[in-house]
């Protein structure tokens, strides 16, 4: 499933290939396309974003190439450094345990589905207040939209950008 739009790449050559001709601000989209190996691409990936500006990476399941005790140096410097360089990073994955906690405390936005695990729900709990009560009562392609100045219900029909 193709969550985000963007140009998608699946290889550190593709991602050299787009910054070659694109130099204005602009999206990336990565997604693993299983071939090569995927900690040494990924960290590829990461070193050429981290030589941009004016970009935005979408790492899709963010859980395959950073675990809730590692990530990757070059991930860690685009998520603690990256502002300076006005670059946006965006993750996905299914559940908020499988993200790195240095990546989870720097995200200012987060969209949820339903959760229903009650250890998803509690670190939900911590981080946005009572209206993590609202996950389990989401209906199939609602999610809830959480920052820290809104927090909304929102249906399948909304761009997330």
């Amino acid at each position: 499933m193709r969550e985000h739009e963007g140009e998608r790449v699946n290889t550190v050559g593709e991602v050299c290939r787009k910054l070659k001709k694109n130099k204005a601000s602009f999206r990336i989209v990565y997604s693993w396309n299983g071939e090569i190996d995927p900690e040494l691409d990924f960290d590829l990936v990461c070193k050429a974003v981290n030589a941009c500006k004016q970009m935005t990476l979408v790492i899709e399941e963010v859980s395959l190439y950073c675990s809730p005790s590692r990530i990757p140096t070059t991930l860690s410097k685009i998520v603690g450094q990256g502002r300076h360089s006005n670059l946006g990073i965006i993750c996905t994955s299914q559940t908020p345990k499988q993200i790195n906690p240095f990546l989870r405390s720097q995200a200012g936005r987060i969209i949820s589905f339903s959760q229903t695990e009650p250890g998803h729900i509690e670190w939900c709990k911590a981080v946005m207040g009572a209206e993590a009560e609202k996950l389990p009562k989401l209906k199939p392609f609602e999610c809830l939209d959480w920052s820290p100045e809104l927090c909304i219900v929102r249906d399948r029909n909304f761009d997330p950008v």
